[in-house]
């Protein structure tokens, strides 16, 4: 396996693409669009691609968590699919990226938690407290991308960082809405600059993740 040069970024939304475009100017990324399918298109695009680089979805997610706060980290230590506790997908190098991420300029000292974390998959948002607290019990945040792009992993290193943007019991569309997209937009940006020439320092075919075709 060959070794390729730094990440690319993958983003499900718009908003999630300006955020790189504008705070993590340089960094290479391609915008998915959003849910399971697109994310299943994407990945079975980009494992067909002969490069090796490494991989790093960004974006927002919801908090399961009651203690993350909005602009919040989750580096994913795992992914599992919303209601199929079975279903987890460790992620070979989440310690290693989540330190880099920790320790960067951006992050540290800056009152920004980042957390090593599971990270929820569902195919659709979960609405009310009823959703979000079933599915607190497999991990700490909700995106609906994360699991499908998981196969990458079996190719190349794969990564999901994200950033809280809306936290249970509060509305997402209140007057502090701007505010906590900026704080989030923020935290997102620092983390992908922190990990725009991540690379793990060995790709053995052992540390590799072995993921079924879903």
């Amino acid at each position: 396996m060959t070794e390729a040069g730094s990440p690319l970024f993958l983003v499900a939304l718009r908003l999630e693409a300006l955020t790189l475009r504008l705070g993590a100017a340089g960094v290479d990324w391609e915008r998915i669009g959003m849910g399971p399918v697109r994310a299943v298109a994407a990945c079975s695009r980009i494992s067909r691609q002969p490069d090796r680089r490494p991989v790093v979805l960004v974006g927002c997610a919801g908090a399961l968590d009651p203690a993350l706060r909005p602009g919040d980290l989750v580096v994913a230590s795992s992914l599992v699919e919303v209601d199929r506790p079975g279903s987890v997908v460790p992620l070979a190098h989440a310690d290693e990226v989540h330190a880099r991420v920790q320790a960067a300029p951006g992050i540290a000292g800056t009152g920004v938690a980042v957390h090593l974390a599971p990270i929820v998959s569902s195919p659709r948002i979960l609405h009310g407290d009823e959703a979000r607290s079933l599915a607190r019990r497999s991990g700490a945040a909700v995106d609906m991308e994360s699991l499908w792009c998981a196969p990458l992993g079996r190719t190349r290193p794969f990564a999901v960082v994200r950033s809280i943007l809306d936290v249970p019991g509060k509305d997402l569309f209140t007057l502090s809405t701007a505010a906590v997209a900026l704080r989030s937009a923020r935290s997102l940006a620092a983390a992908a600059r922190a990990l725009a020439s991540w690379h793990p320092g060995s790709l053995e075919s052992d540390t590799l993740m072995e993921i079924g075709e879903r």
